[in-house]
């Protein structure tokens, strides 16, 4: 029992490790096409955020599909929340602030937090009910 948690831990840490520095080039390839566009307003802070969050994303998702088909046992769930809880704990400590943010900045990024935690779940989540679907 004690074996197969060590092992699930560090499955799922493989597959943000991996994740992590998969999406460095993707990341570079977006920022080519990003460069320069200039956000006005609320609704361009909201989008310059989703834009950002966009490859991040992406690689989420794959993830949480490596992490579906690599754990055994019916725990998948499980393991595959505490990697999306990886994805959101990775933005808030990695947002170093000069001045106090306002409210709308904190807000922000949250949201820019939590998107790639979301779609690391949703496709751990499509793939675990293909998987065990009762047909």
């Amino acid at each position: 029992m004690r074996k197969k948690v060590i092992q699930n831990i560090l499955i799922v840490l493989g597959c943000y490790w991996l994740s992590l520095l998969i999406v460095i080039p993707i990341v570079m390839m977006n920022s080519k096409f990003t460069d320069g566009i200039i956000y006005i307003g609320t609704l361009g802070a909201l989008l310059m955020h989703i834009i950002t969050a966009i490859p991040i994303s992406i690689v989420a998702f794959g993830a949480g599909i490596l992490c579906i088909y690599s754990i055994e046992g019916m725990s998948q769930k499980k393991w595959l929340l505490i990697l999306s809880l990886l994805y959101a704990m990775h933005h808030f400590t990695s947002f170093h602030w000069v001045h106090k943010p306002d409210v709308s900045g904190l807000l922000l990024q949250g949201m820019e937090s939590f998107i790639p935690a979301i779609s690391c779940y949703l496709g751990g989540t499509i793939v675990f009910n293909k998987l065990f679907q009762k047909v």
